[in-house]
C-alpha cells in the first residue's frame, strides 16, 4: 500500500517515543513506508542518537528556526541575529520547496509546535499540498503556557527580513494545547492528539493510548546487571523561584542520594547519576553513585534498558512520565523539596497521564527499594486496540 508515516521530531527526548511507535508500525504494518523528518534542533547535538534515527525508510533534515520571541528584544533585533536567522529561514525555504508531501500519509508530530517555526512552515506546506493526510501531534501531555509571536514583531520581521532578501512567512497558531485538562487543537492545522498513557481510554478530543512496549531498540549488553537510574536536572528551579535555594536544594537532594545508597546497598544493584545533558557541573555528593557518561537522554536509555532498570527517579523531570510508560518503576521526588504552588501544578499536570509515584516523605522514599517490578508488556488486547486505531486512520485517508 502507498501509505506513509511521517514522524516530524525537533528535540531528543521524543526520539525514543517515536521509535517505539516505529516498531509497533514496523512488526504489525510492515507494508506502510515510515520516514522521519529530523529538525536539526542544536539539542541534538548533546547527544547520540543513531540507534533512535536508524531503522525509517528515509531520513529527511530540516532546518531548525525557533518562532521570534518577544521575551529578549535585544537578542531578536541584534543585528547578527536577523542575518543569521535570515540565513536560517532562507535554507529551510529551499528545503521545504525541494519536499512533496502528495501520497496518502499520517504525520506525527512532537509537541514543539509553539517554538519551532520550521514545524508550522511544515504544516502550512503539508496543508495545502495534500487532501489525503492526518495530522497529529503526539507526545506526552503537557501545558503550554508560551505566548506566540506579537502582531506587531511579526510585521516588523515580516518587512525587514523581506528587505534583506529572506521572506517571513507569517503563520498563526492559536490555542493552548492543555487548557482546564481539556485538548484544544491548534487553528486548522492537526486533526487530532495522540497521548501516550499508561492506561486506554476513549476521549473524544484526543487519542489516548498505551505507550508500545515493543523491546529491542538496539541489543542489550549481555548479563549486564540491574541497575538504578537517578535522572539529574543540575539546580532545578533554583533560579526562578525564591522559594526554593541553591543552598536548600543541594542540600535535599544530597539527603534524597544519601537515602537511596543506603537503601539499595545490599541489594545486587548499580547506582548511577545521569547528569542532564545541560549539566555542565555536578553539585551534588554522589557517595555510592556512579555517573553515567553515556551521551544518551534518559528517556532513549529507557527505551533502551527498561529489562534492566529496577527504578528510575527524578525530582520533577519529564523522564520520570517516560519512564512509567515504558513500564519502569518511576519516581519523582518534587514533594520533598519546598516546591511553590505553581510548580507542584505543573508537575502534576506533567503526570497526569502516567503512573509516576511521588514519595512525600523520606519513608516514603526508602520503601521504594523495596517495592516489587513487574515490567508491563502488551498482550494481544493491546495490540488489537492499537492496531485498531492505525487501520481506522489509514482507512480514512485512503
Amino acid at each position: 500500500m502507498d501509505f506513509t508515516t511521517y514522524f516530524v521530531c525537533g528535540h531528543f527526548t521524543h526520539l525514543a517515543l517515536f521509535k517505539g511507535m516505529s516498531n509497533f508500525l514496523r512488526l504489525y504494518f510492515p507494508h506502510l513506508n515510515q520516514k522521519l523528518i529530523l529538525l536539526d534542533n542544536p539539542h541534538l547535538d548533546l547527544i547520540d542518537h543513531s540507534d533512535f534515527t536508524s531503522g525509517y525508510d528515509e531520513v529527511l533534515e530540516l532546518k531548525y528556526c525557533e518562532t521570534a520571541q518577544t521575551s529578549n528584544w535585544a537578542n531578536t533585533l541584534a543585528i547578527k541575529n536577523v542575518r543569521k536567522r535570515v540565513e536560517d529561514v532562507s535554507k529551510l525555504l529551499d528545503q521545504l520547496s525541494e519536499i512533496k508531501f502528495n501520497e496518502p500519509s499520517m504525520f506525527l508530530f512532537t509537541d514543539l509546535t509553539d517554538t519551532s517555526l520550521s514545524s508550522r512552515l511544515l504544516l502550512k506546506k503539508i496543508r495545502s499540498e495534500n487532501k489525503r493526510v492526518q495530522i497529529f501531534r503526539a507526545g506526552i501531555a503537557r501545558d503550554i503556557h508560551k505566548k506566540y509571536t506579537s502582531w506587531g514583531l511579526m510585521w516588523f520581521l515580516t518587512n525587514i527580513y523581506g528587505l534583506l532578501g529572506a521572506p517571513m512567512v507569517k503563520v498563526s497558531m492559536d490555542g493552548h494545547i492543555i487548557s482546564n485538562r481539556k485538548f484544544y487543537k491548534e487553528s486548522k492545522y492537526f486533526d487530532g492528539f495522540i497521548v501516550y498513557s499508561n492506561e486506554w481510554s476513549t476521549r473524544k478530543d484526543f487519542i489516548q493510548l498505551k505507550y508500545p512496549i515493543i523491546d529491542g531498540f538496539s541489543k542489550l549488553e549481555k548479563n549486564k546487571k540491574p541497575y538504578i537510574l537517578f535522572a539529574g536536572h543540575a539546580l532545578g528551579p533554583t533560579s526562578q523561584f525564591g522559594e526554593i535555594t541553591k543552598e536548600s536544594y543541594i542540600e535535599t537532594t544530597n539527603q534524597i542520594l544519601s537515602v537511596l545508597s543506603d537503601c539499595y546497598l545490599n541489594q545486587d544493584v548499580q547506582l548511577y547519576y545521569k547528569p542532564h545533558p545541560r549539566e555542565d557541573t555536578i553539585h551534588f555528593d554522589l557517595a555510592g553513585f556512579e555517573v553515567l557518561k553515556e551521551p544518551m537522554t534518559s528517556e532513549m536509555l529507557f527505551a533502551r534498558d527498561r529489562t534492566s532498570i529496577k527504578a528510575a527517579y527524578s525530582v520533577a523531570s519529564n523522564s520520570s512520565a517516560t519512564a512509567a510508560l515504558m513500564g519502569i518503576n518511576s519516581y519523582s521526588l518534587y514533594k520533598l523539596y519546598q516546591y511553590p504552588d505553581v510548580l507542584i501544578e505543573r508537575a502534576n499536570r506533567r503526570y497526569e497521564f502516567s503512573a509516576v509515584k511521588k514519595p512525600a516523605n523520606m519513608q516514603e522514599l526508602r520503601n521504594s527499594s523495596i517495592e516489587g517490578r513487574a515490567l508491563s508488556k502488551y498482550d494481544e488486547s493491546d495490540v488489537g486496540h492499537l492496531k485498531a486505531i492505525i487501520e481506522k486512520i489509514v482507512a480514512d485517508v485512503s
